[in-house]
């Protein structure tokens, strides 16, 4: 059992293939002050990923090696009653180098890009694309990450839904 070391609630998780790795999305009872935890099967502290920063979380996904984990976070740090997030964009956590970077993936402005996964090959993902205005119809999209100079492919494949998954 893992217990976060300063009471805050676990919201969302992820395991990789190996079962070697949990990652832990852990927030307060408001969804903010939220960090990223790696533990081991143990429930002992592997790595800290996102901590500190304001706005929100969300979209855990291991890679297919354990060597990744893709997220999102609202970049604005935004941060209000009703849970609003502004500008929400994916990252890719490296293990190996222990850097978050900011995936390019021509998020129009004004909308927010959410609970992302990679696909079964990890060449796509797929992610909740909406307004960030709160009641906008939500639209599930495709991301090809751009190969050379052809550019980034990024597509609707269902509309009026979320919560992708590959399964």
């Amino acid at each position: 059992m893992f217990q976060t070391p300063n009471g805050k609630f676990i919201s969302e998780c992820d395991w990789s293939s190996d079962s070697s790795k949990i990652a832990l999305k852990v927030n307060d009872a408001n969804g903010y002050n939220a960090e990223i935890y790696v533990i081991n099967a143990s429930g002992d502290l592997i790595n800290t990923v996102v901590s500190g920063l304001s706005g929100a979380l969300g979209g855990l996904n291991f890679s297919v090696t354990g060597t990744n984990l893709i997220y999102t976070r609202d970049i604005s740090g935004y941060e209000n009653p009703n849970y609003r997030q502004l500008d929400t964009h994916i990252f890719l956590y490296d293990f190996i180098t222990g850097i978050s970077s900011q995936l390019n993936n021509e998020k129009p402005n004004g909308y927010l890009d959410l609970d992302v996964r990679y696909s079964p090959n990890e060449s796509e993902f797929i992610f909740t694309n909406t307004s960030n205005d709160g009641f906008s119809v939500k639209n599930i999209q495709k991301n090809t990450p751009s190969l050379s100079n052809l550019g980034v492919s990024r597509t609707t494949i269902f509309t009026n839904a979320s919560m992708p998954d590959w399964e």
